[in-house]
């Protein structure tokens, strides 16, 4: 919602809408540096569907080692490719 040019939004729709601007960003960039390969990040919940575990399960496999996944404002980032990449079965 916008009020006056004011973006109101709750902390699951800020974390997307600054995804969003963040992988915006790095396309602009690869697009004036062609050698530089974008990284596309996901979600917790994102990665969770994509892997069709819960989002819990997801926190469990970082905890435990079998993920990789960065801290940004005290959520988790997964890189997309490292994703798909998994072997191990949920």
């Amino acid at each position: 919602m916008e009020i006056n040019g004011i973006v109101i939004a709750d902390e699951a729709r800020l974390s997307e809408l600054i995804n969003k601007a963040v992988q915006a960003a790095f396309k602009d960039f690869s697009m004036v540096n062609p050698n530089v390969q974008v990284e596309e990040f996901l979600t917790r919940n994102e990665a969770a569907s994509l892997l069709k575990v819960s989002p819990n399960t997801l926190t469990k496999f970082v905890k435990q080692g079998k993920l990789k996944a960065g801290v940004a404002g005290g959520k988790y980032l997964f890189k997309k490719s490292e994703l798909l990449k998994c072997t191990f079965k949920p």
